[in-house]
């Protein structure tokens, strides 16, 4: 009889320690990993996808010796509009607590939605919710290949004590720090940008001509009469322009195409050249630079894109066009 009543009363406390573990561990404590949603306040959150990196989404540097691990999270408020404080996203790398970081979170436009702490408004079936991107400063020696989000859930007093309920984000980001050339084409040649940032876009360069000038002309009509206007381009001193022809598609799913300003050149094309004064008749003289491309103001035009670019490349030799998007590059061969 005393061996039946030991047995049971075992049996009840391990279903005791059995339930204080489960409500500890998958009620008060849960611990959620990518796309499972949960309730934080007025919230629903879900972890979307992750990244570490040190260059922002144009390819540069974003600081010297740091890195940066973004993290994209599905924020849906279900309430009255407020903010989400980032005091209570913390990660924790050794012995140090990190915060999210807003001054670099316009470097990651790729990736989601800049969020700055900002009040979140109310979201229903017109206005569905989003995806926001919060962003970690690293330094080198707090790379993991897996990070944890500790959100406080409630703060409660239970017999004089304070007891604090947590809800974890399990993270195992996507690293993205080395470099990579995903591709090296021709002109004509369409390209996927599939295994980027932009997702399904397509790009194919059609044209590239380095000029001194752009002459042009345009239809604008007034009241039903229309009339042909003549104009010319020209760049600035020390500069000449790049007159592109191209087919160009962005995947409109993409972060980037829904966040950002989208010009795609400025933000991801490169030109790396040779040139010679001497249109490479004396091998001495032949140097090799790499130039961004910054936009000309221009209207009326439909067919080309036009770009200043430094002077210098009307004497190139050999041009490569280079498409840099992030970590991932593909190289045009122009000539």
């Amino acid at each position: 009889e005393n061996k039946f009543v030991f047995t049971c009363l075992s049996a009840l406390l391990i279903l005791i320690i059995a339930i204080s573990l489960f409500l500890q561990f998958q009620v008060y404590n849960k611990t959620y990993s990518s796309n499972q949603a949960f309730s934080l306040s007025n919230f629903t959150l879900s972890l979307k996808d992750s990244y570490i990196t040190n260059v922002d989404y144009h390819g540069d540097i974003i600081t010297p010796n740091k890195y940066y691990l973004a993290v994209k999270i599905g924020i849906i408020n279900n309430g009255q509009a407020m903010a989400i404080d980032k005091s209570n996203f913390r990660i924790t790398v050794g012995d140090e607590d990190i915060y999210p970081n807003y001054d670099k979170v316009f470097r990651f436009l790729d990736i989601g939605k800049p969020y700055q702490g900002e009040i979140l408004p109310h979201n229903d079936k017109d206005n569905p919710g989003e995806e926001y991107v919060l962003v970690y400063e690293l330094k080198e020696n707090q790379i993991r290949g897996n990070y944890q989000i500790r959100i406080l859930n409630d703060l409660t007093q239970k017999e004089g004590k304070l007891v604090t309920r947590y809800k974890n984000i399990n993270i195992r980001p996507n690293n993205i720090i080395k470099q990579e050339n995903i591709g090296q084409t021709k002109i004509n040649s369409e390209i996927n940008l599939k295994g980027t940032t932009l997702g399904n876009s397509l790009f194919t360069l059609k044209d590239i001509e380095i000029k001194t000038s752009y002459p042009y002309e345009y239809e604008s009509c007034s009241n039903n009469v229309c009339t042909t206007t003549k104009d010319v381009i020209v760049p600035r001193g020390g500069y000449v322009l790049a007159i592109i022809k191209d087919e160009l598609k962005l995947d409109d799913t993409t972060s980037y195409y829904k966040n950002s300003e989208k010009d795609f050149y400025e933000d991801f094309v490169s030109l790396s050249y040779d040139y010679s004064l001497s249109g490479g008749l004396r091998p001495d003289d032949t140097k090799h630079s790499v130039t961004k491309l910054q936009k000309v103001g221009q209207s009326g035009l439909k067919d080309v894109k036009i770009y200043e670019v430094p002077s210098n490349l009307l004497y190139n030799t050999k041009l490569d066009f280079i498409i840099k998007i992030r970590n991932k590059e593909v190289v045009i061969s122009v000539n």
